[in-house]
């Protein structure tokens, strides 16, 4: 029911015309926000331009401090902060009214500060309120209703519980609308399929979501139990699955299970067995039932080609040897049809506030070719009882213009990365078309540029960067793509084969850059706490706990491919605890930039003149060329460490190194056997 009247309607359009004649456009969230403007966000997203580090002679990263008041001489901050980045995200919504702010470069040493301008903005208040009953679907239809006529909407839900039908895909579905604001208000929402995704946001701008708490109590996204015995000889293994969970019985469970099995710590909920791989993949079509809730299980073999044949690799005899009597396990049902917490498709500005969830079929958030996605004071922790909680990434984004702003995140037990951000490259259909050598035709997959893009040719089978240009001009045509660069391309590029091995285009301006990770908790991880390959990031003041391969990772994923690169990254101040325990024996923070390497054998091109590529073995799996440049690394805190390496680096240049810890002792990185180079340039210990 719609709780406003419509005089008061007529009201607020009149005062946002006469702001807009007052202090001109309006400002949505992503703007600086300018001097005299509105904002429609309680989250605005701030920034300025960034301060040349020559002009400071320092190779520390830039360091701002920015101050917001609620007047202008600064006597009233609510809030105040440093980031070594030129943007930021104030953790907790901000009050309505008139605000003030300023920034300044922290790095001088000068007494007073060099303050910046003083701006001024306004957040108006929601002009419409919408309350949602029992009927869900009808209220977000009204609140869209209103949104179109150019209102700023709240949603607010009135009842402490909701089921979210089995016939629904999503709890909340919008499309191509903008501010609206979301207000669970403590409200539990239980999601009773497993296919079923809590927020689906397509072509959104300005929406927040606040005050929910969300959970699979119908369809549990996974089962857990205990090794009952293992035979190396057959590669099977027999389980017997704890009372009140799925089993092998339940056909949504058996249907939508496609993800693998991991086996848990003894004691540690959420912590992934000490020393074993990651992950072991079962064969569905064998499960046999011995007694009620007691089967066996066989692994799944691997067939792979070598010398031109396939080989049948018996994984299943080497898994079935880690599987002890007694052990604990989960399976999961990550897979195509799985939910998720938030799906973003081309949607910006988006927050996601103060959200708890306990079980999750795929990522808890994901985004695809966003810009600004908050996520803040959000909790993905498991339920008593529970030894896990999701099955995939925490944080999942690709091709985002700017990256995440991620605050006070606790994220615990889950299936994969904590936090993962990265790109997909573009392939060529032909080259030089007309004898235009600044000119290329692209193929349709993964295709994303705009004119001004910074682009990246990267040759996989070497680990080389070939050209590094920008977009001159963009035009669709019958076949795929007719792009202009602002530099000539080489006339020898190969672009025969699969998207792995041929020569890609990476779009370096959407590679989810200028993120923030800070303030959070990623515990019981599988594989990385935190993967990235973005132009420009900061990660500090973070714990990471039990991450099995590494807490804090880049590396450019070539046999998917995910990459490319990150740049002008700043990894300070974390704690890393009880890391990179897995069998792969990785280095708790690592940076590895790769050529393709798909052991035993990996593509090689032989013939550049006929623009085709061929496999043959590979020996140097770290790239020809620097990837990852300007890394600061400074501050960190290391603990329970399972191996000697502490930070490995491949393919990296200009990297600064000092006042890192190991059990609360200085790390003398110049004599120690803690950190691993390969093909590294430009690497300073302070």
């Amino acid at each position: 029911m719609i709780k406003v009247l419509k005089l008061e309607i007529v009201c607020v359009r009149i005062l946002l015309m006469l702001l807009f004649i007052l202090y001109g456009q309006l400002v949505i969230a992503g703007n600086i926000p300018a001097d005299n403007s509105c904002v429609l966000t309680r989250f605005p997203n701030f920034s300025w331009p960034k301060q040349d580090k020559t002009v400071l002679k320092t190779e520390m990263p830039i360091e701002y401090l920015i101050q917001i008041s609620t007047d202008r001489v600064f006597n009233n901050i609510i809030d105040i902060d440093t980031i070594a980045l030129n943007r930021y995200v104030c953790d907790k919504p901000l009050p309505a009214g008139q605000l003030f702010w300023r920034y300044a470069v922290n790095n001088t040493k000068l007494k007073e500060k060099q303050w910046s301008d003083v701006y001024t903005f306004k957040i108006l208040e929601p002009s419409v309120v919408v309350k949602v009953g029992s009927d869900v679907q009808k209220g977000i239809a009204e609140a869209v209703l209103w949104a179109k006529k150019d209102s700023l909407v709240e949603l607010i839900f009135t009842e402490k519980e909701y089921n979210c039908d089995l016939a629904d895909k999503y709890f909340i579905h919008l499309e191509e609308v903008r501010n609206i604001v979301i207000n669970g208000n403590g409200a539990v929402v239980n999601l009773l399929g497993a296919h079923q995704t809590f927020c689906n946001l397509r072509k959104c701008e300005n929406i927040s979501v606040q005050g929910f708490v969300i959970d699979y109590p119908g369809q549990m996204t996974f089962t857990q139990g205990r090794v009952i015995d293992s035979d190396t000889n057959t590669g099977t293994v027999d389980v017997e699955l704890e009372p009140g969970f799925p089993s092998y019985d339940d056909l949504y469970f058996v249907g939508n299970l496609e993800a693998p099995v991991m086996l848990l710590d003894p004691v540690k909920n959420g912590k992934l067995k000490d020393g074993v791989p990651n992950y072991y993949q079962i064969d569905m079509s064998t499960i046999q039932k011995i007694r009620d809730r007691k089967y066996r299980l066989t692994f799944k073999n691997v067939s792979v080609p070598v010398e031109g044949k396939i080989i049948v690799d018996e994984v299943s005899k080497r898994a079935a040897r880690y599987f002890q009597k007694g052990d604990r396990f989960v399976h999961t049902t990550r897979g195509k049809n799985s939910g998720f917490i938030l799906y973003a498709d081309n949607a910006s500005d988006i927050t996601f506030y103060d959200i708890k969830s306990h079980a999750i079929g795929s990522f808890h958030y994901a985004g695809y070719f966003c810009s600004r996605m908050n996520i803040l004071h959000c909790d993905a922790v498991m339920k008593e009882g529970r030894w896990w909680q999701g099955n995939a990434d925490g944080i999942h984004l690709r091709s985002n213009k700017v990256g995440p702003w991620v605050e006070y995140f606790n994220i615990e037990g889950i299936g994969d990365d904590g936090l993962a951000l990265y790109a997909r490259p573009m392939s060529i259909l032909k080259n030089h078309p007309e004898g235009n050598t600044k000119r290329l035709i692209l193929k349709s997959e993964h295709f994303r540029l705009d004119t001004g893009d910074h682009i990246s040719f990267f040759n996989p089978r070497d680990g080389k960067i070939i050209i590094e240009t920008t977009v001159r001009l963009v035009e669709r045509i019958s076949v795929g793509w007719l792009v202009e660069f602002t530099d000539s391309v080489p006339a020898d590029l190969v672009i025969d084969g699969e998207l792995q091995y041929v020569d890609q285009l990476w779009n370096r301006s959407l590679s989810c850059g200028d993120f923030v990770i800070r303030n959070s908790r990623f515990c019981g991880i599988r594989r990385y706490g935190n993967v990235f390959r973005a132009a420009t990031g900061v990660i500090e003041n973070n714990i990471y706990e039990s991450c099995s391969s590494a807490a804090i990772a880049f590396v450019n994923e070539t046999q998917y491919p995910n990459g490319l690169y990150c740049s002008d990254i700043t990894i300070r101040n974390n704690k890393i605890i009880d890391s990179g325990f897995a069998s792969s024996n990785t280095a708790p923070l690592f940076m590895m930039f790769k050529r393709l390497n798909r052991d035993p054998i990996v593509c090689k091109t032989t013939e550049t003149t006929s623009n085709k590529s061929e496999r043959a073995q590979d020996t140097s799996p770290y790239a020809q060329s620097y990837g990852p440049d300007h890394i600061f690394i400074s501050g960190n805190e290391f603990f329970q460490l399972h191996t000697d390496k502490i930070i490995e680096l491949w393919s990296v240049k200009d990297v600064v190194i000092q006042n890192n810890k190991l059990e609360g002792k200085l790390i003398d990185f110049k004599r120690t056997q803690n950190i691993v180079l390969k093909n590294v340039s430009d690497i300073t210990y302070k």
